[in-house]
Formats: C-alpha cells, sequence, structure tokens
C-alpha cells in the first residue's frame, strides 16, 4: 500500500475521478535529459482539469493541505500518475 502525506492530497490524486472536471494531482518524473545530474526528477502538479492538449497546472514544493515537502516525502517511481509528456 503507498502512503501519502495526508488523506486530502491522497483523494486529490485519485485516479477514479473524472479529470476533466475536477482538479487533480499529478506525480511526474522529468527525463534526466531535461535536468543535470543530482537534482530530484520528480515534480508535482496541481492540474486544473484536462479541458486543452496541455492542462493548466500549478507547479508545488509543499502540501497545499498538510504542508509536508512533497521533494522529501514522494521520492519513488511508485507514486507517479502522469506523464512528462502530457505537461
Amino acid at each position: 500500500m503507498i502512503n501519502f502525506c495526508c488523506e486530502i492530497f491522497k483523494s486529490y490524486n485519485n485516479q477514479e475521478m473524472d479529470r476533466e472536471l475536477y482538479p487533480n494531482i499529478k506525480i511526474i518524473k522529468v527525463p534526466p535529459d531535461k535536468f543535470n545530474e543530482g537534482r530530484n526528477l520528480y515534480r508535482y502538479l496541481l492540474v486544473c482539469g484536462f479541458i486543452k492538449d496541455k492542462p493548466p497546472f500549478v507547479s508545488m514544493r509543499h502540501c497545499p493541505f498538510c504542508g509536508t515537502n512533497l521533494f522529501e516525502f514522494y521520492t519513488s517511481d511508485n507514486y507517479i500518475n502522469g506523464n512528462y509528456d502530457d505537461f
């Protein structure tokens, strides 16, 4: 079972929600060739629905609900639920 920083973050990460109607959180992995070595390759996005080909989003460093540092908490490919190319 995957642990989340808080229940609200978990609910926004739900793959069952209608992604066109509701905001959702995506955790993506940036390809290594896009950044220098040694940097965290994960990105945490609050996506405001998939109305267009490239959805509007806000990049996050901390959980907006509990304040957890996302770069320290989510460091595994197990959490990835989005594709870099979608953004």
